[in-house]
């Protein structure tokens, strides 16, 4: 039989993981969207012979932090889509609104 933490109300169902910790991984996920780092940076500037070219800001430690945290992104958006899409549509609002700044 299941530990009391685990079960709900009726004594045989008792919750799968993924529902178990549903709340904390959306507290996760809006967290990281939150406070995600910024991508690699790349300015499109003109070089000595006229021509357009990209070039690339290396900032190993902020680029490395990136990845991880986009890995991770994706991992619990495979859990929950429909969570991730509505912690981000939420974001967006909010900064069209003005109540949230980037």
């Amino acid at each position: 039989m299941a530990p009391s933490y685990l079960r709900t109300g009726n004594s045989n169902s008792v919750p799968t993981r993924r529902q178990f910790y549903s709340v904390i991984v959306s507290k996760v996920r809006r967290i990281i969207i939150s406070r995600m780092a910024r991508p690699e940076e790349v300015l499109v500037v003109e070089n000595e012979r006229g021509e357009v070219v990209r070039e690339f800001m290396k900032d190993t430690d902020a680029i490395n932090l990136y990845k991880k945290m986009r890995e991770t992104l994706v991992y619990l958006t495979h859990l929950d889509y429909v969570d991730t899409e509505s912690i981000m549509t939420e974001k967006l609002v909010n900064q069209v609104n003005n109540t949230e700044w980037s």
